[in-house]
């Protein structure tokens, strides 16, 4: 009788369509002021079920570096720094899992956690997707994670683990 061991395949979701190429179009070509997410617990808009949730996102078309002027309230950048040297973002402020519009005021100068747009790739190199979190704590957890091969990796020597549906 010939043993047989189980196979497990995980295919992780292939997205190369238009919102991989949009957050590559907003990582590449312009600077990111802001990405706050908030939830419509609150009923924020009324007709709107409570589950859902909305994004406001700022940004800036980058194609020409420039330096910061003095006044300018940049989140992304230290003051007279140059902004976007290669035309895209390295880092940005986020928020997200907010339930009071109110803390838009304030942000990103309370409540920002800053994403690098490295880290982002690395946690999602098929799609880009921006990871939703709630601490530092969260990114250094994540950071940590990526010392590790992802599910799915094919690397010599190893475990070779997949799921098929």
């Amino acid at each position: 009788m010939r043993h047989r061991h189980p196979q497990w395949h995980l295919h992780r979701p292939r997205c190369q369509g238009p919102a991989r190429s949009l957050r590559d179009l907003l990582f590449n070509h312009s600077r990111i002021e802001g990405l706050f997410c908030f939830e419509n617990r609150k009923t924020i808009f009324e007709s709107v079920d409570s589950r859902f949730q909305f994004v406001v996102l700022t940004f800036e078309k980058a194609d020409v570096p420039r330096l910061q002027a003095t006044a300018e309230q940049n989140a992304s950048a230290a003051p007279d720094d140059l902004l976007t040297p290669f035309g895209g973002t390295v880092s940005f402020p986020a928020a997200f899992m907010r339930h009071n519009v109110a803390e838009l005021e304030r942000f990103p100068a309370e409540g920002a956690l800053w994403l690098d747009v490295a880290l982002i790739r690395k946690l999602s190199p098929d799609s880009h997707s921006v990871m939703e979190f709630k601490s530092e704590q969260d990114i250094a957890i994540a950071e940590k994670l990526l010392k590790h091969p992802l599910l799915g990796d094919k690397r010599e020597g190893e475990w070779q683990v997949g799921f098929t549906a």
